[in-house]
């Protein structure tokens, strides 16, 4: 017999012996599973029994460690302006940078999707008067907690339908058709 075939025949008599060791061990330990009276489950009850007492609240177990407690946010129903250090602060919240055109269009900037569904519910009006106020200023953020939305508004110097009417593939089919250039 060559040393190889010998090594072959000892490692499987080894992984053999260990497989049957295994496996013995376990059908000691294993307990015989007792079948239910009827196959139909009991539906469980929503309820915690009676030994398990219900989980106190999150304040209790912060205060019993001396953990500081930390204060419950408030949400505004209207959008309201915030500075630029708290925009995208709570990560829950989703983000959209907005173009705010010459012409007082409001519009996705990546897109030039015009937002004119509801906007002063979605945007506010403030960030208007906030562009009015101060020609210098760029950029608006905008925080509306009853959409969980951040809002970067940007200003552009140019007029949306100056905008379309060069590049009509931003604004294209019954959307360019309705669009009413004297509203803006």
């Amino acid at each position: 017999m060559t040393e190889t075939t010998q090594r072959v025949l000892i490692f499987l008599a080894g992984a053999l012996s260990g497989a049957l060791a295994t496996r013995y061990y376990f059908k000691k330990k294993q307990k015989p599973v007792e079948e239910p009276a009827s196959t139909a489950e009991e539906p469980k009850s929503a309820e915690p029994s009676g030994d398990i007492p219900p989980d106190p609240p999150i304040e209790e177990v912060l205060k019993e460690y001396n953990i500081p407690v930390p204060p419950q946010r408030e949400y505004d129903d209207q959008p309201i302006i915030i500075d630029e250090s708290q925009y995208m602060e709570d990560p829950d919240y989703s983000c959209m940078t907005l173009a705010y055109f010459a012409d007082g269009a409001l519009a996705e900037a990546d897109t030039c999707t015009l937002m004119d569904d509801d906007r002063d519910s979605i945007v506010g009006t403030e960030f208007m008067k906030r562009f009015a106020e101060d020609d210098e200023l760029d950029t608006v953020y905008v925080q509306n907690d009853a959409r969980q939305f951040y809002f970067e508004i940007t200003r552009d110097p140019r007029n949306y339908m100056d905008l379309v009417r060069a590049n009509p593939y931003l604004m294209a089919g019954e959307a360019y058709d309705n669009f009413d250039d004297d509203e803006y």
